[in-house]
């Protein structure tokens, strides 16, 4: 039977692709994919706001917000889940946790200044790197639980090389 001819080892790069190809057809296991996720994520407002207005908000009204402290930012209105300690799981196609990891601290990308000389703001940045215990045909990225799901096919996990960048706005 051709199954039983098929082996999960490195052959040479010539067959490569059509053993990956057979291998995840037939269940062979031996499917690389990336040690971890570096993951970009980005919230991006519309209108961009000085530091003042987003503390005056205080994130109710506006899609990023400051940090008590003024010095990170965090998400804001409909995307206030998105802080320093917001959970990231990154899971296989069963439900197997491959690596977890926390969101950390957002940077504020200032985009310019207002009429008043005052730096305005129109993006927070989150940056984080889940280390993987294992390969996986189908990787499901949970940012806070089930509030922010992707989904990704080795394929595009290998195009990517394990950098995933993501937008909301």
């Amino acid at each position: 039977m051709i199954v039983q001819a098929i082996r999960c080892t490195h052959p040479p790069s010539a067959v490569l692709g059509l053993l990956l190809v057979l291998g995840t057809l037939t269940g062979c296991s031996n499917v690389v994919g990336p040690e971890r996720i570096d993951l970009r994520l980005t919230i991006a407002s519309k209108v961009p706001f000085t530091l003042q207005e987003m503390k005056r908000a205080s994130g109710r009204l506006t899609p990023i917000a400051i940090n008590p402290g003024g010095s990170h930012c965090r998400g804001g209105g409909g995307f206030s889940g998105f802080t320093a300690e917001t959970p990231i799981e990154v899971n296989d196609e069963r439900g197997i946790t491959l690596g977890a990891g926390r969101l950390g601290q957002g940077t504020l990308k200032q985009t310019g200044s207002d009429l008043e000389g005052q730096p305005v703001f129109d993006t927070c940045f989150f940056h984080a790197s889940i280390p993987l215990k294992g390969s996986a045909r189908i990787y499901v990225l949970r940012i806070g639980g089930e509030g922010f799901v992707r989904r990704f096919h080795i394929s595009q996990m290998r195009k990517l090389q394990g950098h995933v960048t993501l937008k909301v706005d």
